[in-house]
């Protein structure tokens, strides 16, 4: 019975671990300048940085574009085009612009590397 009760306490404590844990992984912290949650984007190829970014409009300037551009965008959602929708943590772009791309057409000040917590497909 001893074996019975520590096992279940044990199992519980884990329990609260993980829950605890998923629950701070849509914060954001450090680093991190702000997030958002079901943010509805396009998958475009970026050649200036030779990888793919998730483009949206940004939420309070009419006209501007917010670009994301994810150190591992999933494999399942590489396609130019591809709508989706994710939630994430944005930082301060520290990529490099491809020098045979000097310029990538779209605002420097407007693009941020993004941490992808959540993303699926959309119509």
């Amino acid at each position: 019975m001893k074996n019975l009760s520590k096992s279940l306490l044990l199992f519980g404590l884990m329990a609260v671990m993980v829950l605890s844990s998923c629950s701070k992984a849509n914060e954001c912290d450090g680093d991190c300048i702000f997030s958002g949650q079901d943010i509805k984007a396009e998958v475009l190829y970026l050649n200036c940085f030779s990888q793919f970014g998730l483009i949206f409009p940004h939420p309070r300037d009419d006209g501007r574009t917010i670009v994301g551009v994810p150190n591992d965008l999933k494999k399942d959602f590489q396609k130019e085009g591809a709508k989706v929708t994710f939630d994430g943590g944005f930082f301060l772009n520290e990529l490099s612009p491809n020098p045979d791309f000097p310029d990538p057409g779209i605002s420097m000040e407007d693009i941020y590397q993004v941490e992808i917590w959540k993303i699926s497909g959309r119509e």
